[in-house]
């Protein structure tokens, strides 16, 4: 799936932090109208991601976004986050 450069740091508290940053930036290319796409706060981020170890993070949430017509909608997923060196990607993508 996608993939962006990243300098991970080591394990912190942070990294589910991090995880759900690289879903707000990695998702959108799945979107028919990326620039338009909405994530929860990230107030909201510890009730979305799970910690699944050795540098793998799920996700579940929603994004708002515009459809083919224009129209906000709302679109639940669940994905993982693998950091792997300066890389992050999403695995097992699914859109509800």
């Amino acid at each position: 799936m996608g993939s962006i450069t990243n300098k991970p740091q080591p394990k912190t508290e942070s990294d589910p932090i991090l995880a759900y940053t690289m879903v707000k930036e990695l998702l959108p290319q799945y979107l028919k109208s990326p620039s338009t796409a909405e994530f929860p706060s990230m107030w909201d981020y510890k009730d979305h991601v799970t910690d699944l170890g050795e540098h793998r993070y799920k996700v579940v949430s929603y994004v708002d976004s515009q459809n083919g017509f224009g129209a906000m909608i709302r679109t639940y997923f669940s994905c993982i986050i693998v950091f792997e060196g300066e890389s992050a990607r999403i695995e097992d993508l699914a859109f509800d």
